[in-house]
């Protein structure tokens, strides 16, 4: 029973993505893929690092701090640097979703970040957020391109028509990491950063740990071993 539970959560994971095509993505088969990090000001450093681990994006946080630190992780190259999203070009149409794999690893009371969102800058100034709730380990998420879904602006710009007309002009597309307090070397990772032409179905995001696929007696990611690996080390004594 257990098996068949596993087997149909995954084969629901993939149909519900099953029509949508790949319309660009990174997945750190080497380097950095051109992604940054600044600081939540974004004026200065990032208080974490970025490195590639087993062809991932590994992001290892700083000194313990009882403060709040917040780092935009971000790509302003393939995926964004004033794209319309509206219309990608080339027959491509709308991008209509975010899709990707990140991990969680931050070593505290518990391993998931105090706080985690989808976020896309436009026209150099206005920031839009889609919340995200993170499970312990590897998980798998999607948003949806769609305002009623859940994403919103700070900067009195929180309505579907500025929304819609943002998406024409995105200069950098990302995640905000909110770390935890009081802990150092937080580390958490991210794969498989894609563009989708068409909205998953159900709206919102899904999660599904990376043990989950274990359990099932399948790999999702072959090369995602590696990472696990490297943190299982980190905090080996």
């Amino acid at each position: 029973m257990k098996s068949f539970a596993m087997g149909a959560i995954l084969i629901c994971l993939c149909a519900a993505n099953a029509g949508a095509a790949v319309i660009v993505q990174d997945d750190w088969s080497s380097g950095l893929d051109d992604w940054s990090a600044t600081n939540s000001a974004r004026t200065g450093p990032a208080y974490g690092t970025l490195s590639n681990v087993g062809g991932t994006l590994r992001i290892t946080g700083g000194a313990a701090d009882p403060g709040v630190k917040e780092d935009y992780i971000f790509e302003n190259v393939e995926l964004a640097g004033n794209r319309n999203y509206m219309n990608w070009g080339g027959g491509t149409g709308r991008v209509w979703a975010v899709q990707f794999s990140f991990y969680a690893g931050a070593g505290g009371v518990s391993n998931v970040p105090s706080g985690l969102s989808v976020y896309f800058l436009s026209q150099g100034s206005y920031v839009w957020y889609y919340d995200i709730t993170p499970v312990e380990g590897w998980g798998f998420y999607y948003a949806n391109l769609i305002f009623s879904d859940g994403w919103y602006n700070t900067q009195g710009r929180n309505t579907e028509a500025y929304f819609l007309a943002d998406l024409t002009d995105v200069d950098e597309i990302g995640i905000m990491l909110r770390y935890q307090p009081n802990v150092a070397n937080q580390i958490y990772g991210l794969d498989d950063f894609q563009l989708l032409d068409e909205p998953v179905p159900e709206p919102g995001t899904y999660a599904m740990a990376g043990t989950v696929f274990l359990a099932a007696g399948m790999v999702f990611r072959p090369r995602l071993h590696q990472m696990w690996r490297s943190v299982r080390d980190r905090f080996r004594v």
